[in-house]
């Protein structure tokens, strides 16, 4: 059973009556952070009130330079979007804060949806893509996956920070080492390519895996696997990066624990 919350231009927004009541049953001390961007305020009310009413913590932008300048959470968030705004194209906008290293899961709504525009909002890395009006579960729904793709997008970023941070403390010889064992060849092997000792390639592999954190070579090898896979910090930016250079500038929630763990989100 649905009402209606009717919005400005006659689109609405349907409301389950079984929405209002799940913010009691909060199960984070913390309640999840959806931002929405979109250029009419009646929009932004009613989806608001919606989250809030489901459990969400929300916070509207009328304009995608607002947000810029609100920055990038710590903590794992979800971004709606507008696809059409006037002061830049939605798919563009996820498109530059992509390039700018500053990735937030993101859940498109529009009222003149085309199939060339999802699939560049898909490219782009939108988790859904929703036509207004949107029903109010599916709205939930969407919310729900992309907060936990932020988180699982904010794990991964901490995880190749430390690996690179750990790969930076090697030596140019140790790396040279610490690629070549993990590609599989033998000391023996190693050695000979480089021209040093067996002897030498032993020192060489313990110093890598002390400095690298590795208890065995299988480890080493995950390791390898994550610097191989990953560009190097300071060719592509994170928002970890972002974190470290300039965090009261691009994060503005900050909090205590900004620790990433298993989170259950209102409505699941």
């Amino acid at each position: 059973m649905y009402t209606e919350a009717r919005l400005a231009g006659g689109r609405r927004v349907e409301r389950s009556p079984k929405m209002a009541h799940s913010a009691g049953g909060d199960r984070l001390t913390q309640r999840p952070l959806v931002l929405i961007v979109d250029d009419e305020p009646a929009v932004c009310s009613a989806v608001k009130r919606l989250l809030t009413a489901s459990g969400f913590r929300v916070q509207e932008f009328l304009s995608t330079e607002h947000l810029r300048e609100f920055g990038r959470p710590a903590e794992p968030c979800c971004l709606i979007l507008d696809v059409h705004l006037p002061d830049v194209d939605g798919v563009e906008f996820l498109e530059q804060l992509n390039r700018l290293g500053m990735r937030m899961s993101t859940v498109f709504i529009t009222g003149f949806g085309s199939v060339p525009v999802t699939v560049r909002a898909m490219q782009a890395g939108a988790v859904d893509f929703l036509p207004k009006p949107f029903d109010a579960d599916d709205l939930i729904r969407a919310v729900r996956r992309a907060l936990a793709a932020d988180e699982a997008l904010l794990k991964r970023e901490r995880e190749s920070a430390d690996v690179h941070r750990r790969y930076g403390r090697l030596t140019e010889r140790e790396r040279e080492v610490f690629f070549a064992v993990t590609s599989g060849l033998l000391n023996k092997q190693v050695g000979a390519d480089l021209g040093i000792t067996e002897k030498t390639i032993k020192v060489h592999r313990a110093r890598v895996m002390e400095k690298m954190e590795a208890p065995t070579l299988v480890a080493l090898v995950h390791l390898a696997d994550i610097v191989r896979l990953t560009h190097p910090p300071e060719l592509e930016r994170t928002n970890i990066d972002l974190q470290s250079v300039a965090p009261s500038r691009v994060l503005r929630f900050e909090h205590p624990d900004t620790s990433v763990g298993a989170h259950a989100y209102p409505g699941g």
